[in-house]
């Protein structure tokens, strides 16, 4: 059994395959490859994460259709990058237990096998029924890179540790902060932020439509014939309008004004720079012709610096934030300019289509 492929399809497909944790068979970080249905495929999968991907573009001599071996991800893995040839196959002989693999230009190394003993067969891409929606990759990708930075990583509080889809909205937060995007797309999903490497392997993808597929206990995000299941979490998420907007202040008691963003982000970094330690807290002082950010440390240097802006006052003429939350806040959109709103509890950066929320510190 003869299996040929170019180097280079074979480098992407580890690339996304990769992006499953897996599992160790004793020292080995296992890698099932083989061929069935006309595809050659590569498939990783541990308890929370199962990744296929598939192609037909290779030849086969001699090729089982239910070829199945199992080698070492890692071996695998340094030898595509450290090969200068463009093509490599991969030589089984029946009955043996090791693999001849070679370039075709003077390489050839004879690796043993690993039992498979242990390893799920492959999933199938129709999942087990359930609801299906389609998506573009660019909406979904979008998306899910505004709210990202919101989600907490803390390890303990699961309810936190996700990315909400619902009601045409995509949302995150660790608590502290919130930020919410429009999605066009009726999708109803809560994605742990452990399965965040479906994002690299959607844009590994190269294609321009998303499948999700879901039944009872998995997530399947298919591109073309690939595949990349996450487990569900159990946990509800939290609900932001407990959170965050039953504690705001009446709209006409807010201070509200419209600025630059990428203006006031270098205005923000400017001031990071002398801003306190530990609590990265920096000032707002404004009236209704200008706002004037500060930051003090602890060894008394200070930067302050002046910006005009439109300000409807409200009860809020002074404030103080937490300016990396802040920045990554103002990063997640892309528009020219944002608008901003200040409550003795919260700042809001808003956009047609997004909101970001951060707390305000006490002075």
């Amino acid at each position: 059994m003869k299996i040929a492929i170019k180097k280079a399809y074979l480098d992407n497909m580890l690339k996304r395959v990769s992006l499953s944790p897996g599992g160790l068979l004793g020292s080995i970080n296992a890698l099932v490859m083989g061929v069935k249905d006309g595809l050659f495929y590569l498939h990783r999968a541990d308890k929370s994460v199962e990744v296929l991907v598939q192609t037909d573009l290779f030849k086969a001599v001699g090729a089982d259709e239910k070829l199945r071996i199992v080698v070492s991800l890692d071996r695998l893995t340094q030898l595509v990058k450290f090969l200068s040839s463009k093509n490599i196959a991969f030589v089984l002989e029946p009955g043996k237990t090791k693999i001849v693999i070679s370039d075709g230009e003077g390489y050839e190394a004879e690796w043993s096998l690993v039992s498979g003993e242990g390893i799920p067969g492959l999933p199938s891409l129709e999942g087990k029924g359930g609801d299906e929606t389609r998506i573009s990759v660019e909406a979904f990708l979008s998306a899910v890179n505004c709210v990202n930075y919101a989600a907490s990583r803390d390890g303990v509080r699961m309810d936190l540790m996700q990315i909400v889809f619902k009601d045409k909205k995509c949302w995150a937060t660790d608590f502290f902060r919130y930020q919410e995007t429009v999605i066009d797309s009726p999708i109803s999903m809560v994605l742990p932020v452990a399965a965040l490497d479906v994002l690299k392997f959607i844009g590994l993808s190269g294609v321009q439509e998303l499948t999700i597929r879901e039944d009872d206990d998995f997530y399947y995000f298919i591109t073309g014939s690939d595949l990349f299941m996450c487990r569900k979490s159990k946990v509800s998420p939290i609900s932001p309008k407990e959170v965050f907007f039953s504690k705001m202040s009446e709209v006409g008691s807010r201070t509200r004004f419209s600025v630059e963003r990428m203006y006031l982000m270098d205005v923000i970094k400017r001031i990071s720079i002398t801003s306190e330690r530990g609590s990265s807290k920096i000032r707002f002082k404004l009236d209704d012709k200008k706002m004037k950010l500060s930051g003090a440390d602890d060894f008394g240097n200070k930067g302050v610096e002046t910006l005009n802006v439109h300000v409807e006052l409200g009860e809020v003429l002074e404030f103080y934030t937490h300016w990396e939350y802040l920045l990554q806040a103002l990063q997640a959109v892309k528009d020219d300019t944002v608008e901003m709103i200040a409550d003795k509890n919260h700042v809001l950066i808003s956009t047609e289509t997004t909101l970001g929320i951060v707390p305000v510190l006490r002075g």
